[in-house]
């Protein structure tokens, strides 16, 4: 996956049904500071948004449209700073409807 991601803008990234990170190209560094092995399994709620409950609203939105389209969203930078981006996700659903991952991307804010 990682080789189609370098053709593409932004942040493209997978999490688990949890929110935890399983995937997350490079470009992470450049844009929030991490580096990509320190990116796998962190917590997207508790350790990457810088809100909580803006985690929540999104999740719930992507529950019920199955997808997210150009939502702003404040993250955590490994410096203690706010990066704004933009998120454009997809979501897996299993049978009941919870979330098996998601895929997506986010990219700085224009």
């Amino acid at each position: 996956m990682s080789n189609l991601t370098k053709r593409l803008l932004g942040i493209y990234y997978q999490a688990d049904r949890f929110g935890n990170i399983v995937f997350v190209d490079d470009e992470i560094e450049s844009v929030v500071g991490f580096k990509p092995d320190d990116a796998i399994g962190v917590n997207l709620r508790n350790d990457a948004y810088r809100n909580p409950a803006q985690y929540d609203e999104v999740k719930e939105a992507a529950l019920d449209a199955g997808e997210i389209v150009d939502k702003d969203i404040a993250l955590k930078h490994h410096d203690g700073s706010v990066a704004w981006l933009q998120l454009n996700a997809v979501v897996m659903n299993d049978e009941e409807g919870g979330i098996i991952s998601q895929l997506g991307g986010v990219c700085e804010r224009d």
